[in-house]
């Protein structure tokens, strides 16, 4: 009796741990702008570079806070999602970003006083398809999304900045927060200001729906993304600090070559298009059992 009920119990088991996964699998705490850093996930670079040289921004003083800073494990660019709780839609849930700056800024409160861009590749071309900004211009607050204009937009001397094509009121704790570095080295460049936290966060629904208006292209939250970041003293170009990159560099240069493009990662916090390990469980699970009911068939069938 055992015998023959034992592929019945196995196959309980599996459908138990196939539920277990997909209920918990995406679940998590709801992420929020103002998380502390050790919820948040590095944006990497493969070329090898530093996350952000110092003080290599090209206008502007020493202290200002478009300087981008990022060194060994204190980097510069960080990302989160969450999924929104609803995991029968793949285009819902919230965007995060992080980006650590050299100074406060402001004059006689800290404030994030220049533009930034995240240019956004979406398609692995090497050329950037969308712009998503912070646009901190004159008496400008405000998030904002930007089209790739009709340049190439594959490097600086190419770069096209249209826009804002759509700009999201900046709420304090929502969608936006600027705080000071206060675990580890909270000076990384030695110039005597503390580093601060740039943070802000978008639908991702409203991503999706900008780059398909802009550039044709349909994504969700497993869409691999290319980023290319920089700071900006007017919201149509990168010239202040591009990140990963020193302040010496050729223009001309393609992102990859410089080292400007981030490695792929989808939204939802992917790294590659590669099952993830709970998957990949499942799926030598599914392979374990499949392989016994085979063997009993046939041992049945003799």
């Amino acid at each position: 009796m055992l015998s023959a009920n034992l592929p019945r119990s196995l196959c309980l088991i599996f459908v138990v741990l196939v539920t277990h996964f997909l209920s918990t699998g995406r679940q998590a705490e709801c992420a929020m702008v103002d998380d502390p850093i050790s919820n948040w996930t590095a944006i990497s670079y493969s070329s090898g570079n530093q996350t952000d040289y110092f003080d290599d921004q090209q206008t502007g003083n020493t202290t200002s806070s478009s300087d981008i800073v990022g060194l060994g494990s204190d980097d510069a660019f960080y990302t989160q999602f969450d999924n929104g709780g609803d995991d029968t839609s793949l285009t819902d849930g919230t965007l995060f970003f992080r980006v650590r700056l050299g100074a406060p800024g402001g004059n006689s409160t800290p404030e994030f006083d220049r533009n930034l861009f995240i240019g956004v590749d979406a398609d692995g071309d090497g050329a950037l398809d969308l712009y998503l900004g912070v646009h901190h211009q004159g008496s400008s607050d405000e998030l904002a999304i930007y089209g790739p204009g009709t340049d190439l937009n594959i490097s600086p001397n190419t770069t096209s900045i249209t826009g804002p094509v759509q700009t999201i009121t900046e709420v304090d704790g929502v969608n936006y927060d600027y705080s000071a570095v206060t675990l580890g080295d909270t000076d990384l460049d030695d110039d005597g200001e503390t580093d601060y936290y740039l943070s802000f966060a978008y639908d991702l629904q409203t991503i999706v729906d900008a780059m398909f208006a802009q550039a044709g292209i349909t994504m969700d939250e497993n869409t691999m993304l290319s980023y290319v970041l920089a700071t900006a003293t007017q919201d149509n170009s990168f010239n202040q600090d591009l990140n990963g990159v020193g302040k010496t560099y050729s223009v001309s240069d393609d992102w990859s070559t410089l080292g400007a493009l981030a490695d792929p990662i989808s939204a939802s916090g992917n790294v590659s298009a590669v099952p993830e390990p709970g998957a990949l469980a499942l799926l030598g699970l599914a392979s374990f059992f499949g392989f016994g009911f085979s063997r009993r068939s046939r041992r049945e069938g003799n």
